[in-house]
């Protein structure tokens, strides 16, 4: 026979006021989880692109690197107001920032990666696939394993 009791001591007016009070602040505390869930968004945004310039500093452009340095520090002190508004325009600005910078970075040196658009890889490999399309007995089938 298993026999369950209210270890914690709380009547049902104590759990009503409770239920009632978790309630009326849902909407209050979703406001809040918003606010935490983009300013940690943002804090690893910020500490990820700091790392990535340490990293590759010598790769990436001044004009890009002063963009995102400025995008860095703007992001910093939306942190420090705590304003979810600013916080989302700031991780918007270090979004684009940062994106440029990268472009900036892996293009620099570098033709059109093989593959990309406008190049020549796209017709070559189907050239391959066409050249290559007589294997012999190859049969397209479906199958089911059954255990």
């Amino acid at each position: 026979k298993v026999t369950i009791t209210v270890g914690s001591g709380l009547n049902e007016n104590d759990i009503q006021r409770m239920v009632d009070d978790a309630a009326k602040f849902e909407e209050e505390d979703k406001k809040r989880r918003e606010v935490v869930e983009n300013r940690n968004a943002l804090e690893a945004m910020v500490l990820q692109t700091e790392k990535l310039m340490s990293e590759n500093g010598d790769k990436i452009p001044a004009d890009a690197k002063g963009e995102v340095e400025a995008a860095i520090t703007a992001a910093k002190e939306a942190l420090d107001s705590g304003d979810n508004d600013r916080i989302l325009a700031a991780k918007e600005t270090l979004t684009q920032s940062s994106h440029k910078m990268a472009q900036a970075m892996y293009g620099q040196g570098q033709g059109a990666p093989e593959g990309a658009p406008g190049g020549d890889a796209g017709q070559a490999g189907q050239e391959q696939a066409d050249a290559g399309g007589d294997d012999g007995d190859v049969i397209d089938a479906e199958f089911e394993e059954k255990n």
